[in-house]
């Protein structure tokens, strides 16, 4: 009966989150009958995210003193080298820029382009562009630019790359044969053979300074090499670099018109075939015309695009004008946030990422940064005087699965209740079992406890959460997404998922991975076998009020998590036939799970020793007499 009930809560918590989805008419999934395309053909970008050897933050033994939100903390200059070797000039030739607040850039000495971003932007970087065709020569070149970090963004910890790149300290440069927006083989990318320090000497910049005694950068590895470089909208500003398409293999894309436009503002210009917006067969071009360059964003034409349900993806602008077309696309899950200015963490309303200028190359096509949205705004900012475009439209991104429950009864709005639930489970299978598709973007265990049951009832899929639960594993110590109860909740993860797959190779490759989890929490009790926050580490149970932090509630809901996950794990271990870990975690599990009934409930359960109940009755007495505000 706790399991069903735990499934039920789970299907509300997730209707809740996007809860005005079941009152609209439409299917909700639009991936649910599509057939399954085989994966677009893409070649991997080989330019990688570098930086300064031996002066990684996330390394250091006191990267604890450097948050990411302290954006005034660890931002002194470091400078780069490489040298390159061009064969043949081309007519025009583009240097793109990612990763830093700011970057200035030289090729043989002389200065192509200073960039800054404004570190109150939500976005971490920003890709800089410039021409580059004028200070390029035949034969034996040298660039040389000097950063500091980008701004950082929140993050729930993860491998040391992921924490480095969301820290903001990665360089990622090339310089591209082309004009802005094509993708062709560079002239130069960055990759483990450029130099650099964290110290500006003279001439550093100049082509004939001798760079041979600085070291090596360190290299995270090509920028989509990895799905630990896309999680927590940690490369969300690569949306403007050529070739970037930061999805993995195993994800599809479809496309989706617009249902709606609404609030449309035209200024001094005027629209032309609005009705193109929410044609889904492509015929026809939208354009914007006498279009005023000098328009403020506020000012600038202007409408919303509704497309009548969540999506995970991005914003997908197709030009068809022979000049560079430049917007301001801001997303929301509804029409508020997505009009509003600012974003949610700190002017009222606005979207998690922000407004973001999306620069459209000439007939060619612009991707908008990664998120959850319903609502897209668009201004048009500059451009030809008549502008057009073949298509702006969403290009949803999601993992393939097939429906392989269902629900239905004799009321709609249950039906679409169920229905809301598992789809937006289905949105949150993206480079794993995410937490969300518009804030966190991240692999939480918490999250996944409860969207785990979802997706196996739905969808009757493994291979996503067993790649989750594997990549969660904590390198150290310390507790899974460094929270302690986390730990209790990928045991219990990995139990649930056994309850439905039944996959006894999974599970058993999982039997180090578990007796590690289990020795983290171990060391985390106290003589009697209780969870007691000796190290007064923040807790988590859920956001509720007194579930989180140093309170009574939060450490009883972390004990009863721990007895849950000792139950569970002593069933596990048992089925290994490791039966002397299986009965001690079983035993453990009894006994954890006896004292909450007591602090909770305030009885003893029926055959406990008088003995037991004494010294639970003690400690009971230890938690409620303890300052638990220290």
């Amino acid at each position: 009966m706790l399991r069903f009930q735990r499934i039920s809560i789970a299907f509300l918590v997730l209707f809740a989150v996007c809860g005005s989805l079941w009152a609209q008419p439409v299917p909700l999934d639009p991936t649910k009958n599509l057939p399954v395309s085989a994966a677009a053909s893409h070649t991997l970008l080989p330019e990688e995210y570098i930086w300064t050897a031996d002066d990684v933050t996330v390394r250091r033994p006191d990267h604890s003193k450097y948050p990411w939100n302290r954006q005034d903390l660890r931002v002194e200059p470091h400078v780069f080298r490489a040298h390159f070797h061009i064969a043949e000039l081309s007519k025009v030739a583009t240097l793109y820029v990612a990763g830093p607040r700011e970057a200035r850039v030289f090729v043989d000495g002389r200065k192509v382009e200073d960039f800054y971003l404004n570190v109150d932007e939500p976005i971490g970087f920003h890709v800089f562009h410039a021409d580059a065709t004028a200070a390029l020569k035949l034969g034996d070149n040298v660039i040389a630019v000097e950063v500091v970090r980008g701004r950082g963004i929140v993050s729930g910890g993860g491998p040391l790359t992921t924490q480095q790149l969301t820290y903001g300290e990665v360089l990622v440069a090339k310089i591209v044969p082309a004009g802005f927006g094509v993708d062709l083989p560079a002239f130069v990318i960055t990759d483990h053979s450029w130099r650099s320090s964290a110290k500006v000497v003279e001439h550093w910049s100049e082509a004939v300074f001798d760079d041979s005694g600085w070291k090596p950068v360190e290299s995270l590895g090509p920028v989509e090499s990895d799905v630990d470089l896309r999680q927590w909208s940690a490369d969300a500003g690569m949306y403007g670099w050529p070739g970037y398409m930061g999805i993995s293999p195993q994800l599809r894309t479809f496309a989706l018109s617009a249902s709606a436009v609404s609030h449309v503002f035209t200024g001094q210009a005027s629209f032309i075939h609005l009705d193109a917006l929410t044609d889904a067969s492509g015929k026809g071009s939208f354009t914007v015309t006498n279009l005023n360059n000098a328009a403020t964003d506020a000012e600038a034409p202007s409408l919303l695009l509704d497309f009548g349900r969540e999506i995970a993806g991005r914003l997908l602008v197709e030009s068809a004008s022979s000049s560079v077309s430049t917007l301001s696309i801001a997303y929301g899950e509804s029409e508020i946030e997505a009009l509003a200015t600012g974003m949610s963490t700190g002017q009222q309303g606005g979207n998690y990422l922000g407004t973001n200028v999306l620069e459209v190359p000439a007939n060619g096509i612009a991707r908008g940064p990664k998120s959850g949205f319903r609502y897209v705004r668009i201004r048009f900012l500059r451009g030809a005087p008549v502008m057009a475009f073949k298509s702006i439209r969403v290009e949803g991104i999601y993992y393939p699965v097939t429906y392989a429950g269902s629900f239905e009864s004799s009321d709609p709005l249950l039906n679409r209740i169920w229905e809301t639930g598992a789809y937006t489970a289905h949105l949150c299978m993206q480079d794993g079992i995410w937490d969300a598709v518009k804030r966190d973007r991240g692999r939480w265990v918490g999250d996944m406890d409860v969207e785990g049951r979802v997706i196996s009832t739905a969808f009757g899929e493994s291979a996503l959460m067993q790649e989750t639960l594997r990549a969660l594993i904590p390198e150290g110590s310390g507790p899974v997404n460094g929270i302690a109860s986390y730990s209790a909740l990928w045991v219990t993860s990995l139990y649930n998922l056994f309850l439905h797959d039944g996959d006894r190779k999974f599970l058993a490759s999982e039997h180090d991975a578990l007796l590690h989890i289990l020795a983290n929490m171990d060391a985390g009790l106290d003589a009697d076998g209780l969870f007691m926050n000796g190290k007064h580490q923040w807790l988590f149970v859920d956001w509720s009020p007194g579930l989180y932090a140093m309170t009574r509630e939060a450490m009883i809901g972390t004990n009863m998590e721990y007895g849950l996950a000792y139950r569970d794990a002593g069933q596990l271990l048992m089925m290994f036939g490791d039966k002397a870990n299986g009965e001690k975690y079983r035993m453990q599990g009894e006994k954890t799970l006896a004292v909450v009934s007591i602090l909770w409930m305030g009885f003893a359960p029926v055959g406990m020793s008088a003995t037991f109940s004494n010294c639970v009755s003690s400690r009971c007495a230890r938690i409620h007499s303890e300052d638990l505000s220290r």
